[in-house]
Parts: C-alpha cells; sequence; structure tokens
C-alpha cells in the first residue's frame, strides 16, 4: 500500500482526511509477507524499535531487488552522513542502473529546511531502479515527512512482547524438524532478553550445534550457556570495557567456528542499545524506565552503565559506521581465521581505541 499526501493551503479537512490515512500504517509481518517474493520499489519507511526485524527486511528487500551485483549502501542520519547518501542517490553510475540505499535515525535530519529540499530530491527519483529505505525508532512518522507529499510504504516493527518471541522460537525450530518444550523456551529468553539478534544467534547455535530433534534444557545450557554462545556474549562484555585482552578472545571464538558476522552482529546490538541509551538520557527518560526499555537483566545493569561511561554518544554513532564498513567488506572478501588479517580487526580496533 502506498500513502499519498498533499499540502492543500489552510483546508485542515482534507489534510487531516490525508493523515488520518495515514495511520493506518501496516505492521511488519504485513510488509515481509508481501514482498517475501516480489522485488520492491520506491520508498520504504521502517518505522518501530525492532532493529533486528527491520535488518531482516532489509536483507530481504536486497535480495528481491538487485538482479546483478548489489550496489547497495546503508547511511547514518544522526552522524552527518546525509549529504553523503543524497549524493550516492542522485548522482549518475555509469557501472549500475540499480541503486538502494539505507537512510537511518531519518528523523535527526528533518528539522532543517535545507536538509527537506534535499529529502524531497531523493524521494522524487526513487524508482523500479533506485529503492530508497528511511528508518526511525519513533512508531509515528514525523508531519515534516508526511507533508512532502511524496508516496512511500510505511510499516511499524513492534517490540516483540516475550510470548511472542516465545512463539518464534518454537516456530524457527520447528522449520528445521526441532520440537522445544515450555521450559526450555524460557530459558533461551532468560539467557538473550528481548533481543531478536542475539535470540537469532541462539537459534543458530542450537540448529547447527545438535543434531538431537528435541531440544530440552540440557541442550540449552550446552549450546548456548556454558559454550560457543557464553563465551561470545563474554568476549563482548570485555570488549565494551575497552580491554585489549579481549581480541585474543574473540580469536579464539573463531578458531572454534563461530562466524565474523555473528560476532558483527553482536556489537551491533550492543551499540544498538548504548546508542537508545544516550538518546533517551537526552530526551529526558529516567534511569529505571531506560534499562527496562533496552531489556538489560538487572544483575547487568552496573556493568552495562560501566561499559557505556567508556563512549560518547558521538563515538557509539561513529562505531556504527564502522561497523557497517567492516560488514561490508567481510561479505565481498575471502573469509580468513587470522583476525590481523581479517577485517573484523579493524572494528575491534576502532571500538577499543
Amino acid at each position: 500500500m502506498s500513502f499519498y499526501f498533499i499540502c492543500i493551503g489552510t483546508n485542515r479537512k482534507i489534510l487531516s482526511t490525508f493523515m488520518a490515512q495515514f495511520e493506518k500504517i501496516q505492521n511488519s509481518a504485513q510488509l515481509m509477507s508481501a514482498y517475501r517474493s516480489k522485488r520492491p520499489q520506491g520508498t520504504f519507511l521502517l518505522l518501530g524499535e525492532e532493529r533486528a526485524e527491520k535488518e531482516k527486511c532489509i536483507d530481504l528487500f536486497k535480495k528481491n531487488f538487485f538482479i546483478d551485483k548489489p550496489n547497495f549502501q546503508v547511511f547514518h542520519c544522526e552522524s552527518d552522513d546525509f549529504l553523503r547518501g543524497a549524493e550516492f542517490v542522485l548522482s549518475g553510475d555509469m557501472f549500475s542502473s540499480e541503486k538502494a540505499a539505507v537512510f537511518k535515525n531519518i528523523d535527526a535530519i528533518l528539522k532543517k529546511k535545507s536538509n527537506l529540499s534535499v529529502l524531497s530530491d531523493i524521494l522524487a527519483v526513487a524508482s523500479e531502479s533506485v529503492l530508497v529505505i528511511l528508518e526511525m525508532t519513533s512508531n509515528k512518522a514525523p508531519a515534516t515527512l508526511t507533508k512532502l507529499g511524496i508516496p512511500f510504504e510505511a510499516a511499524i516493527f513492534w517490540k516483540k512482547f516475550e510470548s511472542d518471541l516465545a512463539d518464534y522460537i518454537v516456530s524457527a525450530l520447528k522449520k528445521e524438524g526441532k520440537t522445544i518444550d515450555h521450559s526450555s523456551t524460557t530459558l533461551i529468553l532468560a539467557l538473550c532478553g528481548r533481543n531478536m539478534a542475539v535470540i537469532d544467534d541462539a537459534l543458530k547455535n542450537i540448529i547447527f550445534g545438535t543434531e538431537q530433534k528435541s531440544i530440552g534444557t540440557e541442550e540449552i545450557k550446552h549450546l548456548i550457556q556454558d559454550n560457543r554462545a557464553v563465551s561470545i556474549f563474554e568476549c563482548i562484555d570485555t570488549l565494551f570495557q575497552k580491554d585489549k585482552n579481549s581480541i585474543s578472545a574473540i580469536q579464539r571464538t573463531i578458531d572454534n567456528g563461530t562466524h565474523e558476522l555473528v560476532i558483527i552482529s553482536m556489537i551491533f546490538s550492543r551499540l544498538v542499545q548504548m546508542d537508545n541509551w544516550f538518546q533517551m538520557k537526552k530526551d529526558g527518560i529516567p534511569r529505571s524506565e531506560i534499562l527496562s526499555s533496552l531489556s538489560i537483566a538487572p544483575k547487568q545493569h552496573a556493568f552495562f552503565e560501566t561499559s557505556v561511561r567508556k563512549f560518547s554518544h558521538r563515538s557509539v554513532r561513529d562505531c556504527l559506521i564502522q561497523l557497517q564498513k567492516t560488514e561490508k567488506k567481510l561479505k565481498s572478501s575471502a573469509t580468513t581465521k587470522n583476525i590481523l588479517a581479517n577485517h573484523l580487526m579493524d572494528l575491534l580496533y576502532f571500538l577499543i581505541k
């Protein structure tokens, strides 16, 4: 479904009709179902806090949009990356007729009229060959965006309840021919919290780490808590304490078979938590509400806050940009188990410097 907006002088009744239409935004499941095997085109607005599901949606769009080699870039608008993204979208490319751009935290640039003019130009060129994806954590699009009068398709990615996550775990394992009881599902949620990215990593360990068809608490403890996954959790914890020993610890997890992209995913999840922490602090939200919103276990509160104090909001966002560059390099080059010769090293050094 596409939404079209027209600003019609002072005719508030007509304008309110258009705004009411916008409120009928589809949810993430509807959007991803519609484009499961369909090629996306034009502009999409991804709303809401569930970042891991957004990444899956973006990956789906990327897969279905490109016929040849992907010409795909991600831009973080909160880190002065917007104009670079505009140049990418608006400039001609002699090597590729198709391109896709993701503008994360697009709401960060909407207060300046000059940015709105550039954004309007970007949306105007969105087409069958130019895919534009706008992303923001708010559950509602700002009026400044809707008043541009350019069509886009919108969906909201709600933070999932524990019951939804439990159903997701059961369904994901069922697709792989495995079953899991209620207590084991509860244990996974206790270990991973409501973090979809961490849950997905845990499910990969379960799916590929055992041939057992029936998954019980013992398998969970072995595969997630006591074996490789917990060592990854510990590595990420020490990394965000800016401990240089974390690099050798991560090397060991790679030697044991952990893929670099799994580590990238977990670093991304932690950076997003920290980014949200700084933003909510800026918005005046009480500490206890922030920690609850970020689904951080009470016993991890002090540790998380110690980690956050070692970073600034700007440095966190710079790390997110560096992570995106590292992920792109990892996906386009041959893998190596030597971390010193691995693109992951660039990101780790960037984090602990």
